[in-house]
């Protein structure tokens, strides 16, 4: 692994991360294209506000020189804890960073004594499920959203039921 640093911050330090979230939701955009509007108008301030809702949260920085390389954002609401969103710099992936960063997530959560401990995985980013895998987590169920804003799109091509 890259000399890298690990700092393990409150929710006063989620602006550090704010140039790797977007390119986190940039790397979203374009492997979700049945989503593209979604990350297209999500923005960092509208997650940051979602994130401080939490009851409690932990920013994971990985840090090379002086330079962010990787985070991972978790937070517990409830008896869940989430690992919410993480992200390392292609030039330092494969590199262990990614691996340190949800160990020390797993760990914080488990002290938390959260009952149980979720991360979801955005359409489009499937090639990540086995990451999380390596850590125990496994699939629970499948959410399909209806994409588009005619709510009726969706019957197109199908009988409508019998009254």
């Amino acid at each position: 692994m890259a000399d890298v640093t690990f700092l393990e911050l409150g929710p006063e330090s989620l602006e550090l991360i704010r140039p790797l979230w977007e390119k986190l939701n940039d790397h979203h955009l374009v492997r979700s294209p049945n989503f593209r509007q979604h990350y297209e108008q999500m923005t960092f301030d509208i997650r940051k506000a979602d994130l401080l809702k939490k009851e409690q949260l932990r920013v994971i920085l990985a840090i090379a020189g002086r330079i962010p390389v990787g985070y991972c954002v978790c937070t517990v609401a409830g008896d869940t804890g989430e690992v919410d969103s993480i992200f390392v710099e292609d030039a330092y992936r494969r590199s262990g960073i990614g691996e340190q960063l949800m160990y020390r997530a797993i760990a914080w959560l488990k002290a938390a004594e959260v009952k149980k401990l979720i991360v979801a995985v955005a359409a489009g980013n499937e090639a990540a499920i086995a990451f999380y895998e390596s850590f125990g987590f496994m699939p629970r169920m499948t959410v399909l959203q209806l994409v588009g804003d005619d709510m009726t799109k969706g019957m197109l091509g199908h009988k409508r039921p019998r009254s």
